[in-house]
């Protein structure tokens, strides 16, 4: 009897191109970054309006009380710049390896999400809280000597504050987490996950309070759209007698 395809895992090296794919329009978007500038500003200030309309301006109150505290500004930091990308894609490698049928609808979700920040990067552009012009803003990761931006494999595009992907992929993190793991503690731990990383990339004056939002709602409507959302937990193992029972 043949495998079921959802039990299969799929082609390593196919996945690797998607996220090559992904990377190059990442950096084509990026490229334009130095011609829109004054348009990234003029849409932080619309955001930054519109959260005081809503009484959702928290940023200045948080990024003054982590300037303030230097254990925490590091470890913020370190969290901003070092988390991201491990975790996630660490659990999305994981899914590959133990769970082939969760794999392929929580990378579908991920492609998605990260199509959806680049489609909005692109038409638009938003200045972080960081690199506004006289906004009183400080650069916690500067402050805690751990550079001027996120880290990762290509350079950032420092005007793609909208939709925050770092809680989108948070919120990716958990809802995968959340399905897929078993045990009490481990989902707790999926859940903690995207409310450090929101505390996290606000005080560090990377993102807007909308940021946020925005990140969590795309990942919620990708994970809900390709199915990750309705998953059941992961199958108990078979019994030694139902593996022997014939077929």
């Amino acid at each position: 009897m043949g495998l079921r395809r959802d039990r299969v895992r799929p082609y390593l090296l196919g996945e690797i191109v998607v996220v090559l794919l992904l990377v190059r329009v990442y950096d084509w978007v990026r490229r334009l970054a130095a011609t829109r500038s004054g348009e990234a500003e003029r849409h932080a200030d619309d955001v930054l309006a519109l959260e005081r309309v809503l009484h959702l301006d928290l940023e200045h109150p948080a990024n003054d009380w982590l300037s303030r505290h230097g254990l925490f500004e590091l470890l913020a930091g370190g969290w901003y710049q070092f988390a991201h990308i491990p975790v996630t894609i660490g659990l999305l490698a994981w899914c590959w390896w133990f769970r082939p049928d969760a794999y392929r609808p929580a990378r579908t979700a991920l492609v998605a999400i990260n199509l959806v920040g680049l489609a909005v990067f692109l038409v638009y552009p938003v200045m972080p809280p960081r690199l506004l012009p006289g906004g009183g803003f400080v650069d916690s990761l500067a402050a805690a000597g751990l550079g001027t931006g996120p880290a990762g494999p290509v350079s950032p595009d420092e005007f793609a504050a909208m939709p925050s992907l770092h809680l989108a992929w948070a919120t990716w993190v958990a809802v995968l987490a959340g399905t897929v793991l078993t045990g009490r503690v481990r989902k707790i731990g999926a859940a903690v996950y995207p409310l450090i990383t929101a505390a996290v990339t606000v005080t560090t004056a990377n993102h807007y309070t909308l940021d946020v939002v925005a990140g969590v709602a795309v990942a919620l409507a990708a994970t809900a759209a390709t199915g990750v959302l309705r998953w059941a937990p992961a199958p108990r193992p078979l019994a030694a007698a139902e593996r022997a029972a014939p077929t």
